[in-house]
């Protein structure tokens, strides 16, 4: 088991690929939130899923070591994503009032 740093190292790398393709300009943030991963560039922002997908053997059983955190693209959101922030809407991003809560 990996310590969760390097978890969520991947975690990002995966939702950094699915990014890449979908938002098909140079990725300018990505921030982890409760609903996923949100991403953007040039004033697009998507929201991405997240999940460990495990390998498993010819009769079903998962292979120990074999999995890989993979993200996909669920939706178009905006700036605010008022899910993230607590139901409200507000001009300020929304994550410039989680990076307050995290510093």
């Amino acid at each position: 088991m990996k310590a969760p740093k390097y978890q969520r190292a991947e975690v990002l790398h995966a939702a950094l690929r699915e990014a890449v393709q979908t938002l098909n300009d140079p990725v300018e943030g990505l921030v982890v939130t409760g609903d996923g991963v949100v991403a953007w560039a040039d004033g697009r922002h998507i929201l991405m899923s997240y999940r460990w997908d495990n390998g498993h053997d010819d009769a079903g059983r998962p292979l120990l070591g074999s999995g890989a955190w993979t993200a996909q693209y669920v939706t178009d959101c905006n700036a605010d994503f008022s899910e993230a922030a607590g139901g409200t809407t507000s001009t300020r991003h929304w994550w410039s009032r989680l990076w307050r809560v995290w510093r």
